[in-house]
């Protein structure tokens, strides 16, 4: 089973694959030592495999459209008619309302208000321990 061909076009982005990934024997993936250069390429495999183990197309591509917008390549990701779109709503997926809900979830305004962590949340976190010397934090007991 392939997860991606070379010169194929990806589901998520319009664009064509740079990479040939398929599983082998003794459960393994081979990818001919890639290097992943092609952003839309590896974003895809991710999404790719996460659909493949879950069967869960809107968290794939929730996956995917997260990745693209962290990644800066949203810009990337297909927004004309799926090539197969008729193939995936005979599975169930319904491509075009997954990507506008979850372009809209991640857009700047969306993700601001649906996500309250701040990139520094979580060394923030541990700001308290600066009130104690070392030795107290050595001795204090959980």
């Amino acid at each position: 089973m392939s997860y991606q061909r070379l010169n194929h076009k990806l589901q998520w982005f319009d664009a064509e694959s740079t990479e040939y990934v398929y599983g082998c024997g003794d459960n393994k993936i081979e990818d001919y030592n890639s290097y992943y250069e092609h952003l839309p390429s590896l974003v895809e495999l991710v999404g790719r495999i996460i659909l493949v183990e879950t069967k869960d197309f809107g968290y794939a591509t929730k996956i995917v459209v997260a990745l693209a917008h962290h990644l800066k390549i949203e810009h990337k990701l297909r927004r004309d008619k799926y090539p197969y779109e008729e193939m995936e709503m005979q599975l169930g997926h319904d491509y075009r309302m997954e990507m506008e809900y979850w372009m809209t979830y991640f857009s700047d305004t969306a993700a601001a208000r649906a996500i309250a962590h701040f990139p520094d949340d979580d060394i923030a976190d541990f700001n308290y321990l600066l009130n104690f010397s070392e030795k107290e934090l050595y001795e204090m007991k959980s």
